[in-house]
């Protein structure tokens, strides 16, 4: 099970962020964070599945899940790069204009730098593939940092 830091505590993370598949069947069984196009595509289905979050790339407008800001549990937001800071205005949208209260998490090669995205944004999580004991150290002022970054 991959980890994440949530408010500088690491914690195991039982979602799995999916960034291609164009069908349901391509998912694994457990709780999975989709692109927004498949959400999109087939919403009906993956709510009867249940465990279904949504991840939207710094180009996508955050609009497009506003009607489903209730029953997503979770929304990860994409970082592909340290200079790219749409993010924090997709995740402000969120909070702000559509009223999402679920775990938002940032996502990506951006974020590898990033340790002040909990000061910064509405989210309160940092999430890393293999760099979460880095990642608290980083978010303490060390020079290391996690790979990617879930904020709740």
């Amino acid at each position: 099970m991959s980890q994440l830091i949530k408010q500088r505590v690491v914690a195991d993370d039982r979602w799995t962020l999916v960034r291609e598949a164009t069908s349901i069947a391509e998912l694994p069984d457990d709780a999975v964070i989709v692109p927004l196009e498949l959400w999109l595509e087939r919403r009906a289905a993956l709510i009867a599945r249940g465990e279904v979050g949504v991840w939207l790339a710094p180009h996508q407008d955050p609009g497009a899940v506003a009607p489903d800001v209730a029953r997503l549990p979770v929304i990860a937001v994409d970082f592909p790069q340290f200079t790219d800071g749409r993010g924090y205005s997709i995740a402000r949208l969120l909070r702000d204009r559509y009223g999402y209260q679920g775990e938002l998490r940032a996502v990506g090669e951006g974020i590898q730098e990033r340790t002040d995205v909990e000061r910064t944004t509405p989210c309160r999580a940092q999430g890393g593939q293999g760099g979460v004991e880095r990642g608290v150290r980083g978010a303490d002022g060390f020079r290391t940092r996690p790979s990617s970054v879930a904020l709740a």
